[in-house]
């Protein structure tokens, strides 16, 4: 038994607050908005509103010197097919069909975002094992270079020494041919 509202109701809030509690009183507002379902006010008075699916929205901002302003006005008429009135309270209501939709669509939303935040979670683990695999494989080969850098290093030590007992013996040698070479030519001077 859909009949026009013939009484009318308002709600109105002024006061000032800082962005964080504007944001989530603005945050609220959009979920009704999202649920076609808005219910403004408090436990002694409150204002229900169904919200169609297309609204008009004017906005409005301005700036003067160190002082802004932005207002937002949101206006719809309800198709009468899509309004009840409880005559009891007039109070604007969401035909039952429409409330259940508004509900199972939140319920999926919601199923939604903990699927997603889920998603994100995983995600982020698996980045994370991910990156830590990475890491060990990296360390591994800094050790396995640092590894082969020693024996290199060892391998051209030992070179090196036994090419100096090498060359100091080489040297010997050399020395006691050259004393020999000596002794020739002063045997072949003095004859």
């Amino acid at each position: 038994m859909a009949k026009k509202m013939s009484s009318k109701r308002k709600f109105s809030y002024e006061q000032s607050e800082n962005i964080d509690a504007v944001f989530n009183y603005l945050s609220m507002v959009n979920k009704g908005l999202k649920n076609r379902h808005l219910s403004l006010g408090d436990d002694a008075q409150m204002l229900e509103l169904a919200v169609p699916d297309e609204v008009k929205m004017t906005i409005k901002a301005q700036a003067k010197s160190a002082k802004g302003s932005l207002a937002i006005e949101l206006s719809w008429e309800m198709p009468e097919d899509k309004v009840s009135v409880d005559v009891e309270d007039d109070e604007l209501a969401l035909p039952a069909a429409d409330e259940e939709k508004a509900e199972k669509k939140a319920d999926k939303t919601a199923e939604k975002n903990t699927e997603q935040k889920a998603e994100k979670k995983t995600e982020k683990k698996a980045e994370k094992k991910a990156e830590k695999k990475a890491e060990e494989k990296a360390e591994k080969q800094r050790l396995k270079a640092a590894e082969q850098a020693l024996k290199i290093a060892a391998k051209e030590a030992e070179q090196e020494s036994t090419a100096k007992k090498s060359d100091r013996k080489s040297a010997k040698k050399a020395g006691k041919r050259a004393a020999k070479a000596e002794k020739i030519v002063d045997t072949a001077a003095e004859g």
